[in-house]
């Protein structure tokens, strides 16, 4: 059995960038927890209020549940995040209580700062785990390319990690289904890459066997 820890910026990141994965890793006995570095409401440009940090406090604790993982939950602001010690105290804290085997974080190439950001953190407070993968959450675009090395097959949790995705009502609401949409493509995509139906992509920081 592994422990794997699961890091990410808001409420979703996670579902979204490797859902698929930790179920799958479940499924066969591995223990899992997903850390989330913010409180994950949101305004729009014009200040308009799109997202509390209850419904998304609600909608991501329902998601840990529903996908068996412990939650540990930093609360920052967001948009706010940054690589310093408001975020590496609670990430270490995290990783010394869990213990993990393997973390899953933002790739260093998002181009959302807060995931960005979530990403060099984990590169510093995660550099004595020996095992690293760097997942992608959003499908913007960026002047750094993605650059999988490593599959995992999620043809029997694509349901599963929909069902995680579609637990963000709010979210799911806002856009219309289409992350939906794109997580079957993208699942699909990294799957004929990979040789299966569909398969979720990491970037490999470190994997040591």
């Amino acid at each position: 059995m592994r422990r794997v820890l699961a890091i990410g910026a808001h409420f979703d990141d996670i579902e979204i960038g490797c859902g698929g994965a930790l179920l799958a890793w479940r499924a066969r006995g591995d223990e899992i927890a997903f850390f989330v570095a913010t409180e994950s409401s949101y305004r729009d440009p014009n200040g308009t209020l799109i997202r509390t940090s209850e419904t998304a406090q609600k909608e991501g604790r329902a998601a840990a549940a529903l996908a068996g993982a412990a939650l540990i939950e930093a609360g920052l602001p967001t948009f706010e995040v940054m690589a310093d010690e408001r975020l590496h105290r609670p990430l270490l804290h995290a990783i010394a209580k869990f213990a993990p085997d393997v973390v899953l974080s933002h790739w260093v190439g998002d181009p959302h700062r807060d995931h960005r950001e979530v990403a060099l953190a984990t590169l510093h407070c995660a550099r004595k785990i020996p095992r690293v993968l760097a997942y992608r959450s959003n499908w913007d675009p960026s002047a750094q390319a993605f650059d999988p090395r490593f599959y995992v097959n999620i043809e029997s949790t694509l349901d599963g990690k929909l069902a995680l995705v579609r637990t963000h009502v709010s979210e799911h609401k806002r856009t219309d289904g289409i992350w939906e949409e794109r997580v079957r493509a993208t699942a699909a995509d990294a799957g004929a890459r990979s040789g299966c139906t569909h398969a979720e992509a990491f970037e490999v920081i470190r994997w040591l066997d």
